[in-house]
């Protein structure tokens, strides 16, 4: 079982009015991690009602190192060519795919170096 599918069960059953014990029993994880994971499918359902999509931790901290507070700013960057992996700590492809998918257009990196993000035309250094 994924964590995503541990996420939705804990989430549905505390909202059934389950306790800790009875979703860790049923998941197979401690009272503690149940918690933990119910935690998490709160605060994805909180970010889902802001945005309207399921933010990573990560990709949510990028947009506010970014200071993206709206579809529209994201996808001026995209238009622009400035929103891309790497421009910041911690903003890599998976980051980027997953704003692409939320504003829902294609993926535009192509041939990047691994280790720097940058094109692969150009040397790295």
């Amino acid at each position: 079982m994924t964590t995503q599918e541990k996420v939705q069960i804990a989430s549905e059953m505390r909202r059934a009015g389950a306790t800790y014990q009875q979703i860790a029993y049923r998941l197979g994880v401690s009272r503690q991690r149940a918690c933990q994971i119910t935690q998490v499918g709160a605060r994805q359902d909180l970010v889902e009602s802001v945005w309207g999509f399921r933010f990573s931790v990560r990709t949510m901290n990028c947009l506010a190192k970014m200071a993206i507070t709206k579809k529209e700013d994201a996808m001026v960057l995209y238009q622009s060519g400035h929103l891309r992996p790497n421009i910041v700590r911690g903003f890599g492809i998976v980051s980027f795919f997953e704003v692409c998918r939320w504003l829902g257009v294609p993926p535009t990196v192509q041939n990047l170096c691994r280790n720097c993000g940058k094109p692969t035309s150009s040397a790295c250094s």
